[in-house]
């Protein structure tokens, strides 16, 4: 099984850009549903730096290289398009728990940098 610590970083933006569209999200049946994938993606994000940690600290310097190694090749870019539209109300794009380009860009890369940190602190080499 190979594992990248790509996958704590995305991870870690699920629960948060679920969260940042349930906040304005206005539409009843949204919200449920926003609410439950807060929940389930926060509880992936867990696993995922439960699982890294226990690969850490059971696998030794092999281990703590390798991730270093992927930290540093990993890209920073995320690919977000904006929707646009001649006919696109704002306001009910997000009271039906939808979030523009610029609000993922913004939290994706805010997220990005928490999970960097995180992973500095347990690989220094990172």
């Amino acid at each position: 099984m190979r594992s990248k610590p790509g996958g704590t970083d995305a991870s870690a933006k699920a629960p948060a850009l679920a969260l940042a569209a349930l906040v304005d999200a206005e539409d009843r049946l949204a919200r449920a549903a926003l609410e439950r994938i807060v929940l389930e993606e926060q509880r992936h994000a867990d696993l995922a730096w439960q699982v890294l940690r226990f690969c850490l600290e059971s696998g030794g310097a092999a281990v703590v290289d390798a991730l270093g190694l992927e930290v540093r090749r990993a890209a920073p870019a995320v690919a977000t398009e904006p929707v646009s539209g001649p006919r696109l109300d704002a306001s009910a794009w997000r009271a039906h728990g939808q979030l523009d380009g610029a609000g993922i860009e913004a939290l994706v890369d805010q997220r990005r940098g928490d999970a960097r940190r995180t992973l500095q602190q347990m690989c220094p080499s990172a």
